[in-house]
């Protein structure tokens, strides 16, 4: 056998045992692109994103949530819904971030806070917070953020859907404009945010048309 054709062999021993190897790894690679999962965020102030209902005493409640939903062509997996950011306007209309602000997790709406497996084309509800009526909110809900002003505590306030609260930070929001800040993490789809506006006069009305011009969400 000529050295020409030893050379050959070499570069075609070579050339399969590189495809051998890198076969499994263009595979995956391609199986990430066109199948990987893909959050989406969507919402509306409307029915079903939101709407009021009543509590199990017979308390309206008016419940306010986004969706999820999973374009991509696989299982996204582990799923956490975190409320991660929050920004007050002042008086000149400017929107100052709150400091030091803990992100917290959202609860999923019918499940509860905590990690959740999406299908493709399956849609989640995620519960951004709750306007409980006067009467109720008072008895039950009182803010237990130490910066509340007593006059604060007695507005009707937009109470955040947290499995839990820091003293140390909002836990709702007070009449006025807001911006918050809500993420999707998962163990293998990206991350996703999108920001809230929320304009909140602090009034309750019984029907919903009335209550969605005192609370606007864009």
């Amino acid at each position: 056998m000529c050295l020409s054709e030893n050379l050959v062999l070499i570069i075609t021993s070579l050339f399969l045992g590189a495809t051998a190897l890198l076969a499994p790894w263009v595979a995956e690679l391609l199986k990430r692109r066109w199948y990987a999962p893909r959050l989406e965020i969507q919402f509306s102030e409307e029915a079903p994103y939101c709407h009021l209902t009543r509590r199990g005493n017979g308390s309206p409640v008016y419940y306010f949530r986004f969706r999820v939903v999973n374009e991509g062509g696989s299982q996204a997996r582990l799923c956490e819904a975190i409320l991660e950011a929050m920004a007050t306007a002042d008086a000149s209309g400017r929107y100052v971030p709150e400091p030091n602000f803990s992100p917290m997790p959202l609860t999923w709406a019918g499940i509860g806070a905590g990690y959740i497996a999406i299908n493709p084309k399956r849609p989640y509800f995620c519960d951004i917070g709750h306007i409980s009526e006067p009467a109720f909110q008072a008895a039950n809900e009182r803010s237990i953020y130490v910066g509340i002003t007593p006059d604060q505590q007695s507005q009707l306030k937009f109470k955040f859907d947290t499995p839990y609260a820091f003293f140390s930070q909002w836990d709702s929001l007070v009449p006025g404009r807001h911006k918050l800040t809500v993420g999707i993490y998962s163990e293998n789809a990206h991350h996703v945010s999108r920001t809230f506006n929320i304009a909140w006069s602090g009034k309750w009305q019984v029907a919903e048309r009335d209550m969605y011009r005192e609370i606007v969400i864009t």
